[in-house]
C-alpha cells in the first residue's frame, strides 16, 4: 500500500509558535545517537541500553550495523546475527517495539556503517560486473623507436604523448610505429573500484540501487513496515559515493568517475562523443575546449549520481510514509565537488527530504578561526524545498573522548544558527571491549564521565531544534555557488574556493543570512518579479563572487533578473561564462557599473565591489553596535512570533546594542529550563535591546504582539548579583569514582575510603595525577551572617568540565557549560553551612596515560586482531587539549535583593 510520507509539524510562515509544545517536542526533534551493533547481541542488553538512553533525555535513537564483513583489517567488527538475517530482524523488530513503547523516535539507517549502498557487499555479489564501482584511468608504456604498438581492443582510447603532452589521440585497436625516442603510450580502460571490503556498488548504476533497496529497505518494511510513518520517520543514507575524480592529482595517475553507460549518457545530453576527448581530461595543463568537456563530464556523472541513487531511495521512502535524509562525505570543503564522490553537493542534498552534514574531527570546533559554512549547503537546500525546513547533521564522531559537554553545546549552538535543527551524535557504542576501546571516539553512555550529566543537554537540543523548525526563514539574499569553477580545476579553482570561503565566513560575520544559489536554479523560468523564486524561497538580492564558468542560461538569468527588478552585487569581478569569453557586460549590452558605483538597468540594479565593501551592501538581520564578528544569528518567521537565535562563538564577553527591524515586545526562550523572560527595550524603541553574551553562549529571542501566549514565565536571575562571599579558601578534596582503561575493557571504580586532603582551587592533575579521570568531591564550611529575602546563587568560576552541587545536604544543580552558576535560594541558611561540589573531567585523561597506545598496539595480532587503528592518533591529539581538570574558580556566593 502506497503511503505518503508524514512531515513533522510547521513548514510555513502563518504557523503559530506554539509554546506548550516546546516542553516535550516531538521525539524526532531529539538528538540520537549512533548505536554502535558491534558485537555478539544479546536482547536483554540492547533493552537496557535503549532504557539507557531514555533515562538520559533521548527519544531518539540510530542504530549502526556493524558487522564482521565491515572493514575487517582496520576495525575487527564481530556484530552476530549476520547482518539483514532473520535473527538480526528478530532483534530489530524488538529495539523498535521497545522505541515505541519509551516514546523513542528510530532511525532507518540504510547500510552496514558506511558508505551507503551496498549492503555490505551484498549488492556486489548479486552481479560483480555489473555492480562494481568504476572509475576510468590509465596505464603508460615507454615506446621503443621504430617499433610497433597496437592498442588493446578493450580500451577506451589510446593517447601518443611526448614530453610536451599528447600528440595524437587513437582508438581501440589502432597500431602506432615510435617514431623517435621520448614516447609514451597512455591506454584508458574502465576499471572496477574493487579495493575496499566490503565490495562497494555502483551508485551510478540504476540496476544496483534497485537490488540494494530490495536487500534493505524492503526488508525493513516488511519486518518493521508497520512503524512507518508512526516511530520510524527517517531514513539515513550515510555518505553514498561514486569513484571520486581527480583529474590531475600532483602524486598519482589521474582517474575520471566511472559507469558502464557513461558514454552513452553523454551523447545523449550533450550531443557529442566524451571517448575521442577522453585522453585530454587526464593531462595537467587543459584548454579551454578540454575545460568545456571536462564541466560536461561532470554534469553528467553528478546528474546520474542523483537520479540513479539517491532518487531512487527518496521515491520509495515517500511511497512508505518515511522521509529520506542523510549526508555525503566531504561537503565540508568545496574541493570535493570536482575531487569527492557527489560531484555537486546542492544537486546531491535536493534530493533528500532530509538534506544534512557531516561534522567530524573537528571541522566545527571553537579553537577553528572562521565560521563553518558548509552546512549552509544543506540549510539552503531546505528553505528551497517544499515542506518544513528540516536539517540534519551527524556530529562529535572522532572529536576525541576529550570532548566536553561545553563544547558540545557550543557546536550545536554553531549548528542551529546555520540552519540544523536535527541531530545525530556519534556515538553509543553496543561494547567498548577490547579492540573497540581504540575505535571512533567519543565513547557515550556509562563509559564515559559526562553521561550522567547530560539529559539537560538534550533537552536542550531538542528544545531548540524544534523552536529553529518552526515557521520559515526570513532570507532574500542568495550567494551563487561557483561549483562549475571548481570543476573547471587550476587557477579557476583556487580563485572560486578562496573568493566562495571569504564572502560566505565575511557575510556571517557581519549577520547577514543568505542561502546558496546555482546554475540549477539561475533559470529564467524561476523568475517572479524581481526574485528569483526557488520553492518556498525567494531572493531579491543575488551575490556572484567573480566566476568564469557559469552556464549560458544561467547568465542570461542573471540580466534577465536586474532586467527585472533584482539587485546583483558582483563581488572582485563580474560574472562569466565559457570560461570568461562570455560576459555579462555582453548580456546587459553593456550597461555594467564598476569601480563600486551602482547602475540602474531596467528595473533593478547592479552593484560591482570587492569584498572588503560587500558588507556595507547587505541587510543584515540585526545591526549591532559595536560590531561583533564572533556573533552567529538566524532568524525564523511564524504567524504568531518573529524568532531569532544568536551564537556568542567566542570564548569572551560580548556586549552591545541591538537594534531588530521588530516592533513587538521581545522576550528571552531559556531552553534549558522552557521559559520565557521579558525583555525591556532601550530608550522606549521596539526592537532596540542591550544585550549581553557570556563566553560561548546564546540566546533565543522572540518577539510576539501577545506575549501572554508564552506567559506566565520566571526563572533565571534577575541581575548580575553582588559578591556576599568570597569561597576560595579552606577547601578540601577526595577522588570519588575512577574510570580507567582496563585490560578488557574501560573499568569504573568507586573510591568511598579515600580521605580528604587540603585543596587548591586550580588543576587537580598536581593531586590526584595525570592520568585521573572521573569524580572528585571538593568540600568547604562557610558561616552566613543573616540570610535576607531575594535569591541566592553560587558562581563557581571555572569548572572543569561538569560539577554537581550540594549545600547542607540538599543536592541544588548541576552545571555542564559557562556561567558555572547555580541557584541556591531555599538551601543555604544563616550561620553554618557544607558545601560539597562533585567535579567531573573527562575520560582524556585515562585515554593518554603513559602506555596505553602501546599496550593496545601490542596486542594486535595476539589478544587481539592484526586491525590498525584508523582514528586512534587523530584522537589523542585532540584529547591532549582536555588534559587540565578540576575546580579552578574563583566561586563565589551572589545574592539578589528581592
Amino acid at each position: 500500500m502506497k503511503r505518503e510520507a508524514k512531515m513533522a509539524p510547521g513548514g510555513g510562515q502563518d504557523e503559530d509558535l506554539n509554546a506548550g509544545a516546546l516542553a516535550q517536542p516531538p521525539p524526532e526533534f531529539s538528538p540520537a545517537y549512533f548505536w554502535s551493533l558491534n558485537d555478539a547481541l544479546d536482547e536483554r542488553v540492547l533493552l537496557a541500553q535503549l532504557r539507557d538512553m531514555h533515562a538520559r533525555g533521548l527519544r531518539s535513537v540510530c542504530i549502526h550495523p556493524m558487522p564482521p564483513e565491515f572493514c575487517p583489517e582496520t576495525m575487527a567488527n564481530a556484530m552476530s546475527p549476520p547482518y539483514l538475517s532473520d535473527e538480526y530482524f528478530r532483534l530489530i523488530r524488538r529495539m523498535v517495539e521497545e522505541c515505541a513503547a519509551l516514546g523513542m523516535h528510530f532511525y532507518l539507517y540504510d547500510e552496514a556503517a558506511w558508505p551507503s549502498g551496498s549492503a555490505a557487499g551484498r549488492v556486489h555479489a548479486r552481479n560483480p560486473r555489473e555492480f562494481s564501482r568504476k572509475r576510468v584511468g590509465y596505464d603508460e608504456i615507454k615506446l621503443e623507436s621504430g617499433k610497433n604498438y597496437r592498442v588493446d581492443p578493450d580500451a577506451l582510447a589510446a593517447a601518443l604523448r611526448n614530453a610536451a603532452g599528447i600528440v595524437q589521440i587513437l582508438p581501440p585497436g589502432a597500431e602506432v610505429t615510435a617514431a623517435g625516442p621520448g614516447l609514451t603510450l597512455r591506454i584508458f580502460k574502465m576499471r572496477e573500484g574493487q579495493d575496499y571490503l566490503p565490495p562497494r556498488a555502483d551508485p551510478l548504476c540504476l540496476a544496483a540501487t534497485r537490488t540494494f533497496i530490495e536487500l534493505t529497505h524492503e526488508n525493513y518494511a516488511r519486518h518493521v513496515g508497520a512503524r512507518f510513518g508512526g516511530n520510524i520517520k527517517f531514513a539515513f543514507t550515510d555518505e553514498p559515493a561514486a569513484e571520486g575524480t581527480h583529474p590531475a592529482p600532483a602524486t598519482a595517475p589521474g582517474r575520471l568517475t566511472w559507469t558502464a553507460d557513461l558514454p552513452q549518457e553523454f551523447r545523449r545530453e550533450k550531443s557529442y562523443d566524451l571517448i575521442p576527448h577522453l585522453p585530454r581530461l587526464l593531462e595537467k595543463n587543459r584548454d579551454i575546449d578540454t575545460t568545456r568537456v571536462l564541466l560536461d563530464f561532470y554534469d553528467i556523472w553528478s546528474k546520474l549520481f542523483a537520479a540513479r541513487y539517491l532518487r531512487p531511495l527518496r521515491d520509495w521512502c515517500r511511497e512508505h510514509g518515511l522521509l529520506s535524509g542523510g549526508h555525503m562525505g566531504g561537503e565540508d570543503e568545496l574541493r570535493y565537488n570536482a575531487d569527492g564522490g557527489f560531484g555537486h553537493i546542492l544537486r546531491a542534498l535536493r534530493e533528500l527530504d532530509l538534506p544534512g552534514i557531516d561534522a567530524i574531527w573537528r571541522q566545527i570546533f571553537p579553537a577553528n578561526p572562521a565560521p563553518p559554512v558548509f552546512p549552509k549547503y544543506a540549510q539552503s537546500v531546505a528553505r528551497q524545498k517544499n515542506g518544513p525546513d528540516l536539517v540534519l547533521s551527524e556530529s562529535f564522531m572522532v572529536y576525541g573522548n576529550g570532548l566536553t559537554p561545553a563544547e558540545m553545546k557550543w557546536i550545536v549552538d554553531q549548528q542551529l544558527a546555520l540552519g540544523v535543527n536535527i541531530f545525530v551524535f556519534g556515538h553509543y557504542a553496543y561494547a567498548t571491549r577490547d579492540h573497540f576501546m581504540a575505535f571512533a571516539r567519543p565513547f557515550f553512555g556509562p563509559v564515559n564521565p559526562f553521561w550522567k550529566y547530560l539529559k539537560p543537554f538534550h533537552e536542550y537540543v531538542a528544545r531548540l531544534g524544534y523552536l529553529l523548525s518552526r515557521g520559515r526563514s526570513d532570507c532574500n539574499t542568495a550567494v551563487y555557488c561557483p561549483i562549475r569553477d571548481v570543476w573547471a580545476g587550476g587557477d579557476y579553482r583556487a580563485h572560486a574556493i578562496a573568493m566562495h570561503d571569504r564572502v560566505a565566513a565575511g557575510l556571517l560575520e557581519h549577520q547577514c543570512d543568505f542561502d546558496y544559489v546555482d546554475d540549477d536554479l539561475l533559470s529564467p523560468a524561476n523568475l517572479g518579479n524581481g526574485r528569483l523564486m526557488a520553492g518556498p524561497a525567494s531572493y531579491s538580492t543575488i551575490i556572484v563572487p567573480k566566476s568564469d564558468w557559469l552556464t549560458e542560461s544561467a547568465l542570461k538569468c542573471l540580466a534577465d533578473f536586474v532586467q527585472k527588478g533584482g539587485c546583483l552585487i558582483a563581488v572582485g569581478g563580474m560574472p562569466a561564462a565559457d570560461g570568461g569569453r562570455l560576459t555579462l557586460a555582453q548580456a546587459m549590452a553593456g550597461k555594467i557599473a564598476a569601480g563600486g558605483s551602482t547602475v540602474s538597468t531596467g528595473r533593478g540594479k547592479m552593484l560591482a565591489v570587492e569584498i572588503d565593501k560587500l558588507f556595507q551592501a547587505v541587510e543584515p538581520l540585526v545591526k549591532i553596535h559595536p560590531p561583533q564578528p564572533g556573533l552567529r544569528v538566524c532568524k525564523r518567521v511564524c504567524a504568531n512570533a518573529r524568532i531569532y537565535f544568536l551564537a556568542n562563538s567566542e570564548d569572551r564577553d560580548v556586549t552591545s546594542e541591538f537594534r531588530f527591524p521588530e516592533n513587538a515586545p521581545a522576550m528571552i526562550y531559556d531552553a534549558t529550563d522552557n521559559s520565557f523572560a521579558r525583555l525591556e527595550c532601550r530608550n522606549g524603541e521596539p526592537g532596540n535591546l542591550r544585550l549581553h553574551f557570556a563566553p560561548w553562549a546564546s540566546k533565543a529571542i522572540v518577539f510576539a504582539e501577545n506575549p501572554a501566549e508564552f506567559y506566565p514565565v520566571a526563572g533565571g536571575m534577575s541581575g548580575a548579583g553582588s559578591e556576599i562571599l568570597n569561597l576560595n579558601d579552606g577547601w578540601q578534596i577526595r577522588p570519588l569514582r575512577r574510570y580507567e582503561v582496563g585490560e578488557k575493557n574501560f573499568e569504573i571504580s568507586a573510591m568511598p575510603d579515600e580521605s580528604f586532603v587540603p585543596a587548591r582551587l586550580d588543576d587537580w592533575r598536581g593531586q590526584l595525577g595525570d592520568d585521573f579521570s572521573g569524580d572528585a568531591e571538593y568540600r568547604v564550611e562557610f558561616d552566613l551572617r543573616e540570610v535576607r529575602p531575594g535569591q541566592y546563587f553560587l558562581d563557581l568560576g571555572l569548572v572543569r568540565y561538569a560539577a554537581s552541587v550540594e549545600l547542607n545536604g540538599i543536592a541544588v544543580g548541576a552545571v555542564i557549560w559557562k556561567p558555572f552558576v547555580v541557584e541556591v535560594t531555599g538551601a543555604v541558611r544563616t550561620g553554618r553551612n557544607a558545601l560539597s561540589l562533585t567535579v567531573t573531567n573527562s575520560l582524556a585523561n585515562a585515554i593518554l596515560r603513559e602506555g596505553v597506545r602501546e599496550q593496545w598496539l601490542e596486542r594486535c595480532g595476539r589478544e587481539w586482531p592484526a586491525i590498525k587503528f584508523p582514528y586512534d592518533e587523530r584522537q589523542r591529539a585532540f584529547e591532549k587539549d582536555s588534559l587540565p581538570s578540576g575546580l579552578s574558580g574563583p566561586v563565589r556566593l551572589l545574592g539578589v535583593d528581592a
